[in-house]
């Protein structure tokens, strides 16, 4: 698998400038994915996803098929 990450030019310099590039570009990723998912699971919100259920899932595929049966109701 080949990623591609568009680096600005001032900040691809000082990276062409360190000594050991691929240990520096390893580390910052591990970093920032650690920090995504650390944050994931600090939302209390997340962390209830799918634990509840509200009406029908098919909304909105169906919203007019449920606003007719609605108004019919009514």
């Amino acid at each position: 698998m080949n990623i591609t990450i568009d680096i600005p030019d001032e900040i691809n310099r000082q990276l062409s400038e360190m000594n050991n590039i691929n240990a520096f570009v390893v580390s910052a990723l591990e970093m920032a994915l650690t920090m995504q998912a650390q944050t994931a699971t600090d939302d209390p919100l997340l962390q209830l996803s799918g634990m509840l259920t509200f009406g029908p899932g098919d909304i909105g595929e169906n919203h007019d098929d449920y606003i007719g049966q609605s108004i019919r109701n009514d």
